[in-house]
């Protein structure tokens, strides 16, 4: 494992046992308050909201502040591997959505929308692949219309020969 992802991962698990450590504190000062002073408004709904709603986000807070640059710095690009293209998955529910769209023709306009969508996001992001499945679910969505456009229009002018 990487010194610098292990470090990450031990700041994160420090972050985690302080805020357990800040809640059951509370718990058991409330239930010691409680006792101690015959208080019966710090049962532990009460408490428990108070950790979550009040002490919690302080915790949060100064642990942002002074662990944060802490952990940018760690984090920083200089660490990072570049991230290699990804398929996105919306151009495989493009095609999905085509094929189904020969069977209720709602899907097929959603799948040639939803691979516009997707063939404009690859070409303005390079880190993006997908735009050829994006074109295959076009081609099959388109399809899919044009069958039920011409099963509309045989329909119709079936009704029209032998039902007026």
């Amino acid at each position: 494992m990487n010194f610098k992802v292990r470090a990450v991962l031990v700041w994160k698990i420090v972050h985690i046992g302080g805020s357990c450590i800040l809640g059951l504190g509370a718990i058991f000062a409330g239930a010691y308050l409680a006792e101690r002073y015959n208080l019966p408004f710090f049962h532990s709904w009460a408490l428990a909201h108070a950790t979550f709603f009040v002490l919690y986000p302080i915790y949060c807070v100064l642990f942002f502040l002074l662990l944060g640059p802490i952990l940018r710095r760690v984090a920083s690009p200089s660490y990072r591997v570049k991230a290699e293209p990804h398929l996105l998955s919306g151009s495989v529910l493009s095609v999905v959505l085509s094929s189904i769209g020969f069977l209720i023709l709602p899907f097929a306009i959603a799948g040639v929308i939803i691979g516009h969508i997707v063939r404009r996001r690859c070409k303005n992001d390079f880190n993006l692949k997908g735009s050829g499945v994006a074109m295959i679910g076009l081609i099959v969505g388109y399809g899919s219309i044009a069958m039920w456009l011409s099963a509309g229009a045989m329909i119709l002018l079936a009704i029209i020969k032998y039902g007026g």
